[in-house]
């Protein structure tokens, strides 16, 4: 699926990449403040948010000659998840729990970007989708009572090994040497249902779905395409 998806993005940009416009590729990285919708909402527990890394490489090219239209693809291992806690009586005792749960991703993401007309720094919004593969899916589970703390990590079997997701948002290019420093602030809202688990009869259904605010910098070096 993953070289079907980059394929199909190849093929439709070859035109453009004929007819000479602006070619760029590079690095980038930076934070993903990961967290999920719940359905049903799990009572009793303080959800909250995982602060993830998320890094990786892209490539984008222009789509008019005066380059206000882009296509850019951004292949990144992003941290996805969200974590817990609580507190609950047991037999006289106080438990006091938290747990993390890691829901790992490679993903690729084409975007539309549209630059604005400005003379140095460009502003710019973007708009794509996201599909993301799974690459970790675990969680780390603390509880403590009477002075004592446990931990455990188990492995999720009832989860999704591909993730859909829409990414809103914009940023900045500035020029720096012979590139850019593109810096970009995101919405990824998933719009896959993650928890693959069957309900068994009396049993209620439940929805998982990843979000996050993502925050990445990176370096774009503007290659020839004649």
């Amino acid at each position: 699926m993953k070289r079907l998806l980059i394929l199909i993005l190849i093929a439709a940009l070859v035109p453009t990449i004929a007819l000479g416009a602006g070619l760029k590729i590079g690095p980038k990285i930076g934070i993903n403040l990961a967290n999920a919708t719940l359905d049903p909402e799990a009572e009793g527990l303080d959800k909250k948010m995982r602060l993830g890394i998320m890094g990786g490489a892209f490539g984008e090219i222009a789509l008019t000659e005066k380059n206000d239209m882009a296509i850019r693809l951004e292949l990144l291992y992003v941290q996805k998840g969200w974590k817990f806690d609580g507190s609950e009586s047991i037999e006289g005792f106080s438990v006091d729990y938290s747990a993390t749960i890691k829901a790992d991703e490679f993903v690729v993401a084409p975007f539309f970007v549209y630059y604005f007309k400005t003379e140095k720094v460009k502003p710019f919004l973007q708009i794509g989708p996201e599909f993301g593969f799974n690459m970790t899916k675990e969680i780390t589970a603390e509880a403590t009572a009477m002075g004592m703390t446990v931990e455990e990590t188990t492995e999720i079997e009832d989860w999704a090994s591909m993730d859909l997701s829409i990414n809103i948002g914009g940023g900045v290019a500035i020029p720096v040497g012979k590139g850019e420093i593109m810096a970009d602030l995101r919405y990824s809202l998933g719009l896959t249902d993650m928890d693959t688990y069957e309900p068994q009869a009396g049993e209620e259904d439940s929805s998982v779905k990843l979000n996050g605010i993502q925050i990445l910098v990176g370096y774009a070096f503007a290659l020839p395409t004649k």
